[in-house]
């Protein structure tokens, strides 16, 4: 049991790295009055707006939220999460570049006396096929070409699957066999090696990034397709360099 313990500990730290997040964007601000002081521990209304093409651009999107500020000031929510009559996942990524407007009211109404812009500069992943979606929704013949910035950063998940096969043959648990997992130490570098291949991973986020402002861009000019294709592929080096490393310590430790 704690053969199969330690290697499925293993799998899943090599593996759960890769899901994608939820439909909604993390933002954080910190809150001053128009007497420039902070606004502690106090429950205040706020309204963001993602605004579209510049900072008085319009807005495609727009909800209310009510949060309470922390000891130092700042307010953390969650942007499509609140209170709504718009279609948060209907946002089109791909024709950007997008703002968030945040207007706040320190006395948890709607009277909103804050404002703030700041541009929006990248998007999750999440969010990154649906570009795709838009982008070929309105040119089909860039299909091909969106259809490989999608798939891109979903190449490093195969890293986590492979790096489970060769832990669980490692242990035996396929085929038979297998290194001896009531070793502390050798069931502790398997954890490790999950590690490893899952943290380098990470790398998958900003290549969906890349991968989003390449679809843009190729559909206002199809010809950068090919650069972006490269700049794509740039991130996912990290993440192989991973599974090398994973494979190395691997082969040391007598599971391959």
């Amino acid at each position: 049991m704690n053969k199969i313990f330690t290697f499925l500990a293993a799998i899943i730290v090599a593996t759960s790295v890769f899901a994608q997040s939820p439909e909604k964007l993390s933002y954080q601000a910190v809150l001053r009055n128009a007497s420039r002081q902070l606004v502690v521990s106090q429950r205040v209304g706020m309204q963001i707006s993602i605004l579209q093409g510049s900072v008085d651009g319009a807005a495609v999107y727009i909800e209310t939220q009510i949060d309470t500020t922390s000891v130092s000031g700042m307010v953390t929510i969650e942007i499509g999460t609140g209170v709504t009559s718009d279609d948060f996942s209907a946002i089109n990524w791909s024709n950007g570049p997008y703002f968030v407007k945040t207007e706040t009211d320190p006395n948890g109404g709607t009277d909103y006396t804050m404002t703030g812009v700041s541009q929006l500069m990248s998007v999750p992943y999440a969010f990154h096929a649906k570009s795709a979606v838009a982008v070929t929704g309105e040119k089909p013949e860039l299909f091909g070409k969106c259809l490989i910035f999608q798939v891109l950063p979903m190449t490093q998940a195969v890293y986590g699957l492979l790096t489970a096969i060769l832990l669980m043959m490692g242990a035996g648990l396929l085929g038979g066999g297998g290194a001896d997992m009531s070793n502390p130490m050798l069931g502790t570098s398997a954890i490790g090696i999950g590690l490893v291949v899952g943290l380098t991973g990470i790398s998958a986020a900003n290549q969906g990034m890349v991968a989003s402002a390449s679809i843009s861009a190729t559909a206002r000019n199809p010809e950068v397709a090919a650069r972006g294709i490269i700049y794509t592929v740039m991130p996912e080096t990290i993440a192989i360099f991973g599974l090398l490393v994973g494979i190395l310590l691997m082969t040391g430790l007598g599971l391959l």
